[in-house]
């Protein structure tokens, strides 16, 4: 069930009074809200709500163990031998009596916190492993199988299996995200307690569980456990919401129809075309993939919890370290948090940190699909960080041009640099990638057919199109809180101007809409 289409928002419709009612009530609410999780994910394949639910229990049971892990009944005063061993010592047991007795009565208090911590550190290790497991067979068993079959033929070694074609849960990455997360955090005291109730209603959150954002659980906790629903305004919610199914229903629906084509046979369009559809592509899955996020957070905000900012303006960033921190920034943060910091972040030799930043970007490409192109993608991202660092220092040295020349420059490459590997990201294998990108960089005016382009990729419609997604990416986000003061101060101009703009995105937009780009991931 898509966010922008006439089904759901009938399923809303229906919805949203009862949550309303429900929600000074907390217990019911929890009740109330996961019941609508559960149907509306439901709607998708009622196998993959098996899983979903599944992942839910198992998870639950492991964060209890690292909440409360269990101890041995272990009687450490009367082992001598025990008490030799700790101190690594024949001189300590010749202590005064009194002294030993302390000195062991301390060893039974520090060792079951050494055991309790041991085993909490075991725990997360299970949960961690189970969670990408599970992601790894649903996502990239097929993957594994056809790789190992096409490696064995190189070799002149043929197997007679068919590997079977296993549907990927809507999802499943981000849930499988939010679970290890879950985990991590209890395991640093960050999430004091855990209820069934609560954490199935964190993991499976339908506005956020098909493509994110990825709430953090203390947050989510703050909101559902809170009598309270969310102060939002009519404009922000209204506006929000707006946003997301304009950029979504109308701009990437168009650039769908016109771009898609030219990344599955670049071979039929000419250089100048396939340049256009590049940047066609970066809007495409800006607004797409943005245009989700803020109908997620429009319709969070009308269930109780607060917004979560995932999006700010990433094409107009000058490094591509600012690109990171400002595209997808619920995952960069993840990856930054549960990833990154983890192998050492920045507090190492500068080797580890280059080698940190590569695996982190690297396994980031894995985890939105199984392929070469894929791993190409995360791996040029992890590249590019390399020099986005090591750039940093330099150019606070450079002297002599003007910052606004510097900044645009520096636009203009992590931009150019983004746009190019987004082609490894959308072509369907490296093989075509590889060859959309020789295509594009032979500058020719022909394809390889010898005819003068293969379609509608360039037109005054989408070249407008681009222009406004792009320019879009340098207004001041000033203006756009001055205009929703504005509508605040007036709630009927404001419910007047968000009906109107409805209506003419619905007029303007296709009957049928294209699945979100993040729902394969």
């Amino acid at each position: 069930m898509l966010f922008p289409t006439l089904s759901f928002f009938l399923f809303f419709l229906a919805i949203f009074p009862i949550v309303i009612v429900a929600k000074p009530f907390v217990k019911c609410y929890q009740v109330v809200l996961l019941a609508i999780n559960i149907i509306f994910y439901s709607f998708w394949h009622i196998n993959f709500t098996y899983l979903l639910l599944s992942s839910v229990v198992i998870n639950y049971g492991i964060n209890c163990l690292i909440l409360a892990p269990k101890l041995p009944n272990l009687n450490l005063a009367d082992n001598a031998l025990f008490y030799h061993i700790y101190h690594k010592s024949d001189d300590q047991l010749t202590t005064p009596p009194d002294k030993k007795v302390k000195s062991v009565e301390l060893i039974n208090q520090e060792l079951p916190e050494q055991q309790r911590k041991k085993l909490k550190q075991f725990y997360l290790g299970l949960g961690v492993i189970l969670n990408i497991l599970f992601l790894a067979v649903c996502k990239y068993y097929t993957f594994f199988v056809d790789s190992s079959l096409a490696l064995l033929a190189n070799f002149d070694i043929t197997l007679d299996i068919v590997a079977d074609r296993i549907a990927v849960p809507i999802g499943i990455s981000f849930y499988t995200f939010r679970c290890i997360a879950h985990l991590v955090d209890v395991y640093q005291g960050k999430v004091k307690e855990v209820s069934l109730l609560g954490f199935a209603n964190y993991i499976t959150f339908f506005p956020q569980i098909a493509s994110g954002p990825i709430a953090r659980p203390e947050k989510f906790y703050c909101d559902l456990y809170s009598p309270l629903k969310y102060d939002y305004s009519i404009s922000e919610v209204g506006l929000t919401i707006l946003s997301g199914f304009a950029k979504k229903y109308v701009i990437a629906s168009y650039l769908f129809t016109v771009i898609d084509r030219s990344f599955a046979v670049p071979n039929n369009y000419n250089s100048l075309e396939l340049l256009v559809a590049m940047l066609g592509y970066a809007c495409l899955i800006f607004v797409d993939f943005s245009g989700y996020s803020d109908m997620a957070n429009g319709i969070s905000m009308l269930l109780g919890f607060r917004p979560i900012a995932n999006f700010n303006q990433p094409y107009s960033a000058v490094s591509l370290s600012e690109f990171w921190n400002r595209w997808h920034i619920s995952l960069s943060h993840w990856l930054r948090d549960y990833l990154y910091i983890p192998l050492g972040g920045s507090r190492v030799v500068w080797y580890r940190k280059y080698f940190n930043l590569f695996i982190t970007m690297f396994l980031g490409g894995i985890w939105h699909g199984a392929g070469l192109n894929f791993m190409i993608w995360g791996a040029l991202h992890g590249v590019g960080l390399w020099f986005s660092h090591y750039f940093r220092w330099l150019w606070s040295d450079i002297q002599g041009l003007p910052s606004l020349l510097l900044r645009m420059t520096g636009t203009v490459c992590t931009f150019f640099f983004v746009c190019i590997t987004w082609v490894f990201f959308n072509c369907p294998d490296y093989e075509t990638a590889v060859k959309y990108l020789a295509q594009m960089f032979s500058f020719s005016a022909m394809n390889d057919l010898g005819e003068w382009g293969g379609g509608n990729v360039i037109s005054n419609t989408s070249l407008a199109v681009i222009g406004l997604v792009l320019a879009g990416q340098f207004v001041d986000p000033k203006i756009i809180l001055q205009f929703k003061q504005i509508l605040d101060k007036h709630i009927a101009i404001a419910t007047v101007f968000i009906a109107v703009s409805m209506y003419i995105c619905i007029r303007l937009g296709p009957k049928t809409v294209p699945p979100f780009i993040y729902f394969n991931f």
